[in-house]
């Protein structure tokens, strides 16, 4: 049986909450620098890698609550690199099948480390809310079929460029989606850990509980 301690738990997981909305501005700035602005795609780049840095190093603290945060900030840091590496390489025309190839590595890395960083996040709601452990697994899918939509878009842009481009809209809109439903859920699972390990210790039970 899996123990956690929740008010450290809820203290990293507002941590989080607040390193979600750069690296979602990071992502606009990028995607709408690609259509002729290098130095917004510059900018969102370099964004996204400082609030995915910080992401990685909560994560790591995370990781000894539950081992999938561990695996979750490896390849978090993995994926870091090529993401950044891509926006960097997107500035320059000369290399697009290079960037392709690490956009679809990027994608890859990302549906793994969601997987394992929303499977922890699913257990240790377990204890503190029923509810928001379920949706920890259901935006797992979510997640994992938009970025199914982008592998797509990204191996059918030569080929067929405009039901590709199609297709990138709409994981693009879809990940937006998803990052504000993440938040929500991320807030909501911070104070339901909060609350978790406050009736714990009022009840004299220890914070750090077997589930």
């Amino acid at each position: 049986m899996a123990t956690y301690d929740y008010e450290y738990c809820g203290k990293y997981y507002d941590r989080i909450l607040w390193l979600l909305i750069p690296n979602i501005f990071g992502g606009i700035f990028t995607k709408i620098g690609e259509n002729g602005s290098a130095a917004l795609v510059i900018i969102g780049t370099l964004i996204q890698l400082a609030s995915s840095v910080a992401y990685i190093y909560f994560l790591s603290k995370l990781s000894d609550e539950n081992e999938s945060y561990r695996t979750a900030w490896i390849l978090m840091a993995i994926a870091t690199v090529i993401s950044t590496a891509t926006g960097f390489i997107k500035t320059s025309s000369r290399t697009p099948g290079l960037s392709v190839i690490l956009g679809l590595a990027g994608a890859a890395l990302a549906v793994a480390e969601l997987y394992y960083e929303f499977s922890a996040h699913s257990d240790v709601m377990a204890g503190p809310s029923g509810e928001l452990s379920r949706r920890w697994l259901t935006l797992r899918k979510w997640y994992t079929a938009a970025y199914i939509v982008l592998a797509a878009s990204l191996i059918l842009v030569w080929g067929m460029p405009v039901f590709a481009g199609m297709l990138a809209l709409i994981a693009g809109v879809a990940t937006i989606v998803l990052h504000i439903m993440s938040l929500v859920s991320l807030y909501r699972s911070a104070e339901a850990c909060k609350t978790y390990a406050a009736f714990l210790e009022h009840n004299g039970a220890s914070v750090k509980t077997d589930l």
